[in-house]
């Protein structure tokens, strides 16, 4: 036993005296984006951020007083990763985009927009808002430099 046992060392002992192998170099990661990096849009200049793939829970409970129907069940939603714009669309911008692909709203091809009215505390239908009066005709325009309200998805 003795004998067997000191072979083994032998043997490993001699093949660990021949030349050293040059090392090999490890596959380069081709590592795409992470968390919360950045790219500019060449087509409007917007910095963008990157969000990776992931799940989260999306919807109210069903005890939930305050969830509408559409809200609910809540369930687990997984996404792709994805860009999206560090910071809201303009008004500027969005005119930008109207002018360039002649656009139209929902608010626009319906007629009229909802809009909370702090008086009555409720969201009202009013006839001509849009993204560019979003409270309505006769109220304020929208500024270039605020972002733009009144689009839907």
């Amino acid at each position: 036993m003795r004998k067997s046992l000191l072979f083994v060392a032998l043997v490993l002992l001699l093949a660990g005296c021949g030349p050293t192998p040059a090392p090999t170099a490890a596959p380069a990661a081709t590592a795409g984006p992470a968390l919360g990096d950045t790219q500019i849009r060449a087509a409007d200049g917007m910095v963008m951020v990157y969000v990776p793939a992931g799940e989260f829970t999306m919807g109210s409970a069903y005890g939930d007083a305050d969830a509408e129907d559409d809200e609910k069940p809540r369930h687990t939603v997984y996404l792709e990763a994805y860009w999206i714009d560090r910071t809201e669309v303009t008004v500027a911008q969005f005119r930008a985009f109207v002018g360039a692909t002649g656009y139209e709203t929902t608010a626009e091809a319906e007629g009229w927009a909802e809009v909370y009215v702090a008086s009555s505390g409720k969201w009202e239908r009013v006839r001509g808002a849009d993204w560019e009066q979003p409270y309505g005709p006769g109220a304020a325009a929208a500024e270039d430099d605020h972002p733009v309200v009144q689009v839907s998805w």
